[in-house]
């Protein structure tokens, strides 16, 4: 997964078919745009996708200024799992607890 950083200019970011191929040259499978009134942020990944490798090459494609970009990796990837625990004393909240290194747990809280 890759994050680029580009500031809204009200220009749209558009992915279309020549983008689209090309990231998709660099192992792009999925890309999300997401923005603000100040910034656009795209979301490129694949799981062909390597980002310390491509990232200069993926920002290139999608930024129209690439040394203007920031660009944002991943530092830690967790799944949520919720789980039933019938012994709860808390109530019926949720929580959520780190069960190690990168490890979060989503724990339903049972019912009194």
């Amino acid at each position: 997964m890759l994050l680029v950083l580009l500031l809204a200019t009200g220009d749209p970011v558009s992915v279309g078919p020549g983008v689209a191929q090309e990231l998709a040259a660099l192992g792009v499978t999925s890309v999300t745009v997401l923005r603000d009134e100040h910034t656009t942020a795209v979301a490129l990944e694949g799981w062909a996708f390597d980002a310390d490798r491509s990232a200069e090459a993926a920002t290139r494609v999608v930024a129209a200024n690439p040394n203007a970009a920031r660009v944002l990796r991943p530092v830690v990837e967790s799944a949520l799992h919720v789980t039933s625990s019938p012994r709860s004393r808390r109530g019926p909240h949720d929580e959520l607890r780190v069960e190690g290194p990168g490890s979060v747990t989503a724990t339903k809280k049972a019912r009194p």
